[in-house]
């Protein structure tokens, strides 16, 4: 970008052909548009841009839930920004096609809550699920009254179900219904404890595909 000094056109702005103008308190300076290319993508391109894509449509999914589960320790970092860099580097499987998303190191929250420990999740009807696990409500960064955050996930219709409140941590059991509309899917599902009012969350763990 250049600086027009001494302008002797006076004042000016906005855009001639392929040239900008723009103004501010230091005056005027010229930029040019970037210009389209016709050249095909290379194949890494390609698969850079494929891998963008997936994790995008994937967390756009999430980006509601994210204010209540996802709190990365740098606070300058957003939670999707976070999210996003995570699922980038260690959340993908890469195909002949492309990328998908490897829904055993996918996650739908963070912090540093106690994760859930030996859960064992079951679908013994189409209406419902349970789940129990190891409380460990006296172990360190663990609360007795840590809610249960469920997170359903339907690959085909890309749609995410969560309940932020389905228990809590000291429960140790729950029966789970399942809405109405997915009790007719298979879909993929994570528990995590969660604290909102505290912005508090544990990574969540994947319980698998029921």
């Amino acid at each position: 970008m250049a600086r027009l000094l001494n302008n002797p056109f006076g004042n000016i702005s906005g855009k001639a052909a392929s040239i900008v103008f723009k103004r501010n308190k230091n005056g005027t300076y010229i930029s040019t548009l970037p210009t389209p290319t016709l050249k095909p993508p290379s194949t890494a391109q390609s698969l850079q841009q494929s891998k963008m894509t997936i994790v995008m449509r994937f967390l756009q999914a999430l980006k509601f839930l994210f204010k209540s589960s996802y709190f990365p320790l740098h606070p300058k970092k957003s939670a999707f920004n976070h999210a996003k860099s995570y699922y980038l580097k260690e959340a993908l499987t890469h195909t002949p096609d492309g990328y998908e998303i490897n829904y055993a190191k996918a996650i739908v929250s963070y912090g540093t809550i106690r994760v859930p420990e030996q859960v064992h999740a079951q679908r013994p009807a189409a209406d419902h699920l349970e789940l129990q696990w190891l409380a460990q409500t006296r172990q360190a960064f663990a609360s007795a009254k840590d809610q249960v955050l469920l997170v359903l996930y339907q690959e085909k219709t890309q749609e995410v179900y969560f309940q932020t409140q389905a228990g809590f941590r000291e429960d140790a059991y729950i029966n789970f219904s399942i809405p109405k509309k997915w009790q007719v899917f298979t879909f993929h599902l994570w528990m995590a404890y969660i604290q909102p009012e505290a912005k508090q969350a544990s990574v969540s763990v994947y319980l698998g595909e029921f």
